[in-house]
């Protein structure tokens, strides 16, 4: 056999591996480069959404001016969450997908300590 055509066989079967494999240790680097940055949107939209809806109830029970102001302060909140939305979309653009989205956001929650109840509610279905 040629020499040549052995070397040729080597880089295209080492290309094929390297290009089935790079993916997953991209994905590692990105997501732990931006765990953190992560973590704080997270953390931030989800106070953001809590807070914006204790106070929708609170206007819906006992409509006064008193709630309705405190309606609106927390809409405005909710920017946080348009930040973290523009922070997913950031990171989707670096390649993560889906499941490395709710991968980080699982490791900002157990980091954070939240109450078994701050994960339960937000899928709970309510009647």
């Amino acid at each position: 056999m040629n020499k040549n055509l052995v070397i040729i066989f080597v880089v295209a079967f080492l290309s094929f591996i390297i290009g089935m494999t790079w993916k997953a240790p991209y994905q590692f680097l990105v997501q732990n480069f931006y765990q953190s940055k992560y973590e704080d949107y997270v953390y931030k939209c989800d106070n953001s959404m809590r807070e914006h809806l204790v106070a929708k109830s609170k206007a819906l029970k006992k409509p006064s001016q008193e709630t309705i102001l405190s309606l609106q302060a927390t809409e405005i909140s909710l920017y946080d969450c348009h930040e973290y939305d523009k922070f997913r979309k950031f990171l989707i653009t670096l390649g993560l997908e889906e499941n490395n989205l709710a991968y980080m956001a699982l490791k900002a929650i157990e980091k954070n300590d939240f109450e078994i109840s701050k994960i339960v509610n937000p899928h709970e279905i309510n009647f």
